[in-house]
């Protein structure tokens, strides 16, 4: 009998108290961390005594306990006759989550979005693209499923997000999978519901991007290692392995390497210890299907994104990467400022307080088997998922994507250790709480916080998304809903890293969709900008024009988007516009397809064929040749883009951007009086549509100056 005063715990299993003590601590101090506005000395403080301390206390709490007690329990408050339950809830969670909003909810796709689907919207209409293509050196599986699924489902903002969506879904059974190869079901099943209701792994799914393909390939090859694990003498299981592994390279060779180089440690360690046939099988499957992209790695020249991804490429200050890769640790538990989205989170870490606090204590509750390989494995997957984020760079929270798996499995030890200390009869009631907690904590994350991020549309989105884009299609879209589908023109500006209108568009786009071909369009519209409009509103005062804002040129005016009726006389008018788009729709996707190293100028050339075309219609013609103006300049063929810009001002609209870009050329080849002449000529036509008043003062103060020792640039 307890003592007056002394409360009765004869009814709570041994440890209840300060196992619920040190969990309390940790989310607070979790949320202290993730939402709380800190000096760093309040900060560190903070992170002291509201996680480390107690952590350090749980694992000394823990460091004589069998964790297989704790799994094993699992059987009696999340076994067979919840079974059920505990998979159709969470599904459902996660299912929901997943669809809510799919076209919408991050208001407008990123820029790679867009690379990745124009690459495989021309791949599912018959164009074959390179082994390696593009700036980020993209493999080729991504695409192929993309393109085939293009096929399969109109090109559209919709069928861009389904398919990651439908790869995040199928997560959830492989991971199940992979954990009954070394768990019991109950536990396979908890840790399928952390991945259901988590942020991350549903915010991947919100990327057209190769990332949710990582993540489901990693859970098949966790599957097969586990097998291997069981299994050790097997040969076909290792080798089957070896081949999953090559595919992997297939996805994204430089995120993919950190699961190949931990797995094949194993193998190798395998190999010390006698198994030499199981290591030669898995060098076997590992070569037949990776030997293809080797191949074309070398053949190539590939590499240069991998080179640019490093640190040392980019930057020499130590203190800079320090922080840099405390970012990445900061971001999974506690979330931050990084100046820009980054692909992290918006609220808080990538963990949420309560998913961070149990993995916390899942990890700290495996001390006692830290000599075990599978822990030591997990570690070693942790740590070079981490190192390859710590040596690139910037933040990129995708690069950690192969940890995804072990935090959900920690996640789910440390809800399994909690409830070992808690009386039977209230397990449940305990496991919901927690479950529904952290499950709602993602869900306000994903489903309120990131779209009220994405609504601000300032700088955290800006390199990543184009609120340009975003504000044609919305018009674009209301004419077609109208008028149906039109003639679209989207490549007279240059800005081939931003693709997503062609994708979003093509629905009712009648010179890309094929299955629109037959139709007559009652309407044109395209792209243009702002200082061709006094041009453009003598020649078609029909037309309606909306300003779009700046996106790449902001020194040569906003982006302007035209919505045109099309008369049989307009429709006529326009023939050569029509004859000349497929020059245009070429070249952008062509440069998006470009390699680091790889130079634009066979594809400037094949673009300069269509000239005679362009020379039909001054609008055709300003547009053709700055185009033309962009990328002689991007090439360092200065000569030629001066040239480029005498072409337009004797076929096409001498319009102020042009005066402004002459004007600049005349300025750094030293001809001040020259460049002050064609920087008033475009102050006179355009306003402050361009920068060439700034650029106006500039010459005058160099001028002033006898036409030296002025730093000024325009």
């Amino acid at each position: 009998m307890s003592r007056p005063g002394e409360p009765n715990n004869r009814s709570l299993p041994r440890g209840t108290v300060p196992t619920a003590g040190i969990l309390l601590a940790l989310i607070g101090g979790n949320w202290a961390l993730s939402h709380g506005d800190w000096t760093l000395p309040q900060w560190f403080l903070i992170g002291w005594l509201g996680v480390f301390l107690p952590i350090g206390i749980w694992i000394q709490k823990r460091q004589r306990e069998d964790p297989r007690a704790a799994i094993q329990g699992t059987e009696g408050v999340l076994g067979a006759p919840r079974a059920w339950w505990w998979a159709a809830l969470p599904g459902a969670w996660g299912l929901g989550l997943r669809l809510y909003r799919l076209k919408d909810l991050g208001l407008w796709p990123t820029k790679d979005d867009g690379v990745y689907g124009v690459l495989a919207l021309g791949q599912s209409m018959g164009k074959s693209n390179p082994f390696y293509v593009g700036y980020g050196e993209i493999a080729p599986l991504y695409l192929a499923l993309q393109a085939w699924f293009f096929r399969l489902v109109e090109p559209s903002l919709l069928s861009l997000h389904l398919l990651p969506t439908i790869l995040s879904l199928l997560v959830l059974p492989t991971a199940y999978a992979a954990c009954r190869r070394a768990f019991p079901k109950s536990f396979s099943l908890l840790v399928a519901g952390v991945l259901a209701v988590g942020f991350w792994p549903a915010y991947i799914g919100r990327f057209s991007t190769v990332y949710s393909l990582i993540l489901l390939w990693e859970t098949v090859i966790l599957g097969l290692l586990a097998e291997h694990w069981r299994n050790p003498e097997n040969r076909w299981t290792v080798g089957v392995l070896g081949l999953g592994m090559g595919v992997g390279l297939w996805i994204y060779a430089p995120v993919w390497s950190v699961v190949l180089l931990a797995v094949t440690g194993v193998v190798l360690q395998g190999a010390f210890r006698g198994r030499r046939s199981q290591a030669l099988s898995y060098a076997l499957g590992l070569a037949v299907v990776a030997a293809l992209p080797a191949w074309d790695w070398i053949r190539m020249g590939c590499g240069g994104h991998l080179g640019e991804l490093f640190a040392g490429t980019r930057s020499s200050n130590p203190l800079a990467q320090a922080l840099n890769a405390w970012g990445y640790v900061r971001g999974v538990f506690w979330g931050g400022d990084w100046g820009g989205m980054a692909y992290g989170p918006v609220w808080g870490g990538l963990l949420n307080p309560v998913t961070g606090s149990l993995w916390w204590l899942g990890i700290g509750s495996l001390y006692p088997w830290a000599r075990r390989p599978a822990v030591q494995w997990a570690l070693l997957l942790f740590a070079l998922t981490w190192g390859l984020g710590f040596a690139t760079f910037d933040l990129d929270f995708f690069r950690l994507v192969p940890m995804i798996p072990l935090l959900a499995l920690g996640t789910a030890w440390g809800l399994v250790v909690v409830l070992e200390s808690v009386p039977g009869k209230w397990r449940g009631a305990v496991a919901a709480v927690l479950i529904l907690g952290a499950a709602s904590l993602d869900a306000y994350h994903l489903a309120v916080a990131y779209p009220e991020r994405s609504a601000r549309q300032d700088h955290f989105f800006r390199d990543v998304k184009s609120q340009e884009s975003m504000e044609a299609y919305r018009l674009l879209r209301a004419q077609a809903d109208r008028g149906g589908p039109g003639d679209l023109f989207l490549d007279y500006v240059p800005m081939p890293l931003d693709q997503t209108l062609t994708v979003a568009a093509f629905p009712f786009n009648r010179l890309l969709n094929p299955r629109l071909r037959g139709v007559d369009a009652t309407w044109a519209g395209w792209i243009t900008n702002i200082n061709e409009e006094p041009f453009l509103v003598k020649r078609f005062p029909e037309a309606a024009f909306h300003v779009l804002g700046t996106e790449v040129w902001n020194g040569d005016g906003e982006y302007l988007l035209v919505i045109l009726p099309l008369s049989d006389a307009r429709r006529r008018e326009l023939e050569p516009w029509r004859q000349l788009q497929p020059a245009f729709a070429e070249l952008l996707p062509g440069l998006v397809a470009l390699r680091p190293g790889e130079s634009r100028g066979p594809l400037v050339e094949r673009f300069l064929e269509s000239a005679p075309i362009a020379d039909q219609d001054p609008f055709l013609a300003s547009m053709f040749w700055e185009v033309a103006h962009f990328h002689h300049g991007a090439l360092h063929e200065f000569g030629r883009a001066d040239l480029d810009l005498a072409e337009i001002l004797k076929r096409g609209y001498p319009s102020a951007q042009v005066f402004n870009e002459l004007g600049v050329s005349q300025y750094h080849q030293g001809r001040f009086r020259e460049a002050r002449l064609d920087f008033e000529r475009a102050v006179n036509l355009g306003g402050d549509h361009t920068a060439a008043r700034e650029n106006l003062a500039l010459s005058d103060a160099r001028l002033r100056a006898g036409g030296v020792n002025s730093r000024s640039r325009p």
